[in-house]
């Protein structure tokens, strides 16, 4: 991991968008970030509105 000039770790940030009323592919990205020991996600939006098929 990359170190910021006062020697501290930076800290990794998730970003994630259009889940379109997909739960199984958000819980996938959602444990991805867990496993990456991501410190902030940011969602983007565009959580509902139609339903995958």
């Amino acid at each position: 991991m990359g170190k910021l000039s006062a020697g501290k770790a930076a800290m990794k940030i998730g970003v994630l968008s259009d889940a379109h009323g997909n739960p199984d592919g958000l819980k996938m990205c959602i444990d991805f970030f867990i496993q990456k020991k991501v410190g902030k996600i940011y969602f983007l939006g565009d959580a509902i509105g139609y339903l995958s098929r």
